[in-house]
């Protein structure tokens, strides 16, 4: 089996819980779910580790642990608005690591360990569409794996501390008037 990576010392392999990808089975505990994915026949790591998913473990409203290496992840607390409640197709975003600002196209809602997450997909503001609205391709940019808590957009893993902010599309029309 692979080298063991351990990002804190909460991490417990044997606590991690996978998903085999090719037969939907639940599995708890890293070595379990190797020689389970070992029994559809894959023998090497990377096809083993490539038909395992790790699922994260929710631990309160607002966390999820990753066990197999101790990561603890974000979630959005029951009765908080979520990301797409809070930023919709033309609001402007952008992030405490970069100042610059673009307008929202689209917002994704997809999961990742198990557990809710959103894309914010976005134009600069100069940016020209073509006359069917769609944009060039190198014109789009994306902040992923993005979670919310308390009214503000953050990164999925508690790791990352850079926030996304927003303004609404009615507000801006505001201080334009």
């Amino acid at each position: 089996m692979m080298n063991e990576v351990k990002f804190s010392d909460e991490a417990d392999p044997s606590r991690a819980i996978f998903r085999c990808q090719e037969c939907g089975a639940i599995l708890r505990g890293k070595h379990n779910a190797y020689e389970h994915v070992r029994g559809h026949g894959f023998e090497t790591d990377v096809a083993i580790w490539a038909h395992l998913e790790e699922l994260a473990e929710k631990l309160d409203d607002r966390t999820a642990i990753l066990w197999s290496i101790g990561i603890r992840l974000r979630l959005t607390p029951p009765g908080q608005p979520r990301v797409e409640d809070l930023v919709t197709v033309g609001d402007v975003v952008w992030t405490d690591y970069s100042p610059e600002k673009g307008k929202v196209v689209k917002v994704d809602r997809y999961e990742v360990h198990g557990l809710p997450c959103y894309s914010i997909i976005y134009v600069p503001l100069d940016a020209k569409p073509f006359s069917n609205g769609r944009y060039r391709e190198n014109d789009y940019c994306y902040l992923n794996e993005l979670v919310a808590q308390d009214g503000r957009i953050l990164h999925l893993y508690k790791t990352d501390e850079s926030e996304v902010f927003y303004e609404k599309r009615q507000m801006i029309l505001d201080s334009v008037l």
